[in-house]
This record gives C-alpha cells, structure tokens and sequence, in this order.
C-alpha cells in the first residue's frame, strides 16, 4: 500500500511539473475560437439541468447558462 502511495505522489509532482512547464509556454493572448467553443455546442434547456450539474459544471457553462 505504501508503494501505491508513494507512487501516486511521485506522479502526482510529475503532473504538475508538466502543467508547469506547459502553462509557460501557451500564448498570453489566443488568435483561435477555443475559449468560445462551448457557445453554441450547448443545446441543453437551463431548467433541464440540475442544480447540482450546473454547480459543478459553472466554471466551463456558467458564462453561457447564467443562473440567478
């Protein structure tokens, strides 16, 4: 089990070198349509989804389905 462990930190430091590494190198301004993507893709009813969902999916919908 302590190896289980010990492994999942090491990969855990690991993924977090690469996000590092790679967060460094993407571009201050983006010239593609990647951060509207999700604009028209969602076709979904605001009152169809639940509450809890749209909690947890807020920081990727929030800005296209606002909620009160």
């Amino acid at each position: 089990m302590e190896m289980v462990i010990q492994t999942l930190m090491k990969n855990v430091k690991t993924a977090q070198a690469v996000v590092r590494r790679v967060a460094a190198r993407l571009p201050v301004e983006r010239n593609c349509p990647c951060p509207t993507a999700l604009e028209h893709a969602l076709i979904t009813q605001e009152e169809a989804i639940p509450d809890e969902t749209y909690e947890r999916l807020k920081p990727l919908v929030g800005k296209y389905i606002p909620r009160s």
